[in-house]
């Protein structure tokens, strides 16, 4: 089955991001007043001396601003998740935590019931694609509606899963499909012709694939452990990449084990997530892994990033 859901907000609290001159990049840390509250007493109260007691002796008002932190800022929205604006001093926005609850489930129906490995909504937010254990794409509407249903191309008959599928964004890519088999193919689906266009990785099960942002490119990765860069308009090779280099800036021989998830951060860097519990993260230009998260063992297609939060999904 295909669960959709929404984020429904709990909580807000203000929080901002900051910036930190260490390598690691940008710390989340709470806002906190520019000083600390006055500790004095205020005006009228008793002041404890030792010995007989005296008046106490009002305060002269003082021409300080409050040190109180203000309110903070109010959603425009009740169901608005994140809310972020920009100030002087860095990125200021409003952390929401919330639960997701199910809104639908959209019942993928085929000959054997088989397991769904991917999904991913449409560009423009009408369409979910699925894609299928038995080697086929399912498209539906998001009322359930079903739409297509796409076969991919087998290797002596033989039925294996599709194991990833992406929308092409940008104009028409509602109509443009990307998917990745477990036969060690690529294939790229136009919605509207019904072509089928097929790159065949030999010696590979490919696991995961993922558009650049633009469009002019996308990745592919697998059992055998390489990075595929293709061109998209002339499905050809643009560059292999498998091995990087520490911190200390030796060659290092990048995945170890069985690749399953691809995601782009940027059109040059790349995100890759595996069996060998790291995440590399790849510069296009360079063809090597510039950086190394470690823990994750990614056993699907479960990696997604946003600005500079990795997301990973692990099975331990």
């Amino acid at each position: 089955n295909i669960k959709v859901g929404r984020l429904v907000p709990l909580r807000t609290t203000d929080r901002a991001w900051t910036s930190n001159a260490s390598p690691g990049g940008q710390v989340f840390t709470p806002n906190k007043p520019a000083t600390k509250p006055s500790r004095r007493p205020t005006v009228g109260s008793p002041v404890a001396t030792v010995g007989s007691p005296v008046e106490a002796r009002p305060e002269k008002p003082s021409s300080a601003p409050s040190t109180l932190p203000s309110a903070p800022p109010k959603l425009a929205s009740e169901t608005k998740a994140t809310t972020e604006a920009k100030t002087k001093k860095g990125e200021k926005g409003l952390h929401t935590e919330g639960m997701l609850r199910l809104k639908g489930e959209i019942k993928c129906k085929t000959a054997h019931e088989e397991t769904v490995f991917s999904t991913r909504f449409s560009p423009d937010g009408k369409l979910v694609a699925a894609a299928v254990g038995d080697g086929t794409i399912h498209v539906y509407t998001l009322a359930g509606k079903p739409q297509h249903v796409l076969r991919t191309k087998m290797q002596d008959g033989e039925e294996l899963p599709c194991t990833a599928v992406r929308w092409r964004s940008g104009k028409g890519g509602s109509q443009i499909l990307l998917c990745s088999c477990a036969n060690g193919s690529v294939q790229l689906f136009d919605l509207t012709s019904g072509a089928n266009h097929c790159v065949w990785e030999e010696g590979n099960e490919t696991l995961s694939v993922d558009y650049a942002p633009g469009n002019l490119h996308f990745a592919s990765v697998g059992s055998d452990r390489i990075v595929r860069l293709y061109d998209e308009k002339t499905l050809q090779v643009v560059s292999e990449m498998q091995s990087g280099y520490d911190f200390m800036g030796r060659v290092t021989a990048g995945h170890s084990n069985r690749i399953y998830a691809a995601k782009f951060a940027e059109p040059n860097v790349l995100l890759t997530g595996g069996w060998d519990k790291t995440v590399q993260v790849y510069d296009c230009r360079t063809g090597k892994s510039a950086r190394v998260l470690f823990g994750a063992k990614v056993s699907g297609d479960g990696l997604d990033v946003r600005q500079s939060v990795v997301l990973a999904a692990s099975c331990e």
